[in-house]
């Protein structure tokens, strides 16, 4: 029997959703850099001006 832990937390401040590069730090560490790709450029996507930003595209184009 699967229970709930409660209603999903939802808000309407659509940074706040966003992803982080977290996830992406973790692909990368695992050597699983399709995903962690995808998840910069969906981050990069959301939140071009972010402070990580500039870091994250140099590591996306030396991929290239």
């Amino acid at each position: 029997m699967v229970q709930e832990c409660g209603p999903r937390r939802q808000t309407a401040d659509p940074v706040e959703r966003a992803p982080s590069p977290w996830r992406g730090q973790a692909y990368h560490r695992t050597k699983q850099i399709a995903r962690m790709v995808d998840d910069y450029q969906a981050f990069l996507t959301l939140q071009p001006e972010a402070p990580e930003a500039p870091a994250l595209k140099v590591l996306l184009a030396s991929l290239r």
